[in-house]
């Protein structure tokens, strides 16, 4: 729906979404971002809902994420001698255009797939190349969990509150069954 709705709009709306017969989505970047800008005291004010574990989830994956970067990079540095100059950079270049493409769309699933197969992989292949892809795949994983898991957070806030609607109408969309 491209305009705002009133209360009793959004009312039929949550009733509609509750059925099944609606859906109400929000970008994952603007969740992610909405986590990690707004105040709890803000989002308490607005909607009377608190949401510092939600913030915890998300920044800890914020902080976890570069986390395991630094450790891939760790890895490779102790097991490449001389060749982790020219790796860890294009480890770097290929983490940034992974995340990129994996921020706003595909699913934390086909991620996960791959996170288990490179765990998997630790089995076969020798530990300095194994241990490194698992942590690149590890990190990727989190990243794209923060913005998975902050648009579920607050997909569930926006449907249970037309004040946090109303905040963030313009990133809100609600679509019917009737308009897919």
């Amino acid at each position: 729906m491209s305009d705002y709705l009133s209360v009793e709009q959004f009312a039929d709306a949550q009733a509609n979404i509750a059925q099944g017969s609606a859906t109400l989505t929000v970008p994952r970047a603007t969740a992610r971002q909405f986590f990690t800008r707004v105040s709890n005291r803000d989002i308490k004010g607005k909607t009377g809902q608190t949401v510092w574990g939600k913030k915890l989830v998300i920044w800890t994956g914020i902080i976890l994420s570069p986390i395991l970067l630094l450790s891939c990079f760790t890895n490779v540095g102790f097991a490449f001698g001389w060749a982790a100059c020219l790796a860890i950079p294009m480890i770097g270049i290929f983490w940034t255009i992974f995340a990129g493409y994996t921020n706003e769309h595909g699913s934390w699933q086909s991620l996960l797939v791959i996170l288990v197969i490179t765990a998997a992989n630790m089995a076969m292949m020798e530990p300095a190349y194994s241990l490194s892809l698992f942590l690149f795949t590890l990190s990727l994983w989190v990243h794209r969990l923060t913005y998975v898991a902050a648009q579920a957070f607050l997909v569930n806030i926006v449907t249970d509150s037309f004040s946090a609607y109303d905040m963030l109408a313009e990133h809100v969309v609600i679509e019917t069954l009737d308009d897919r």
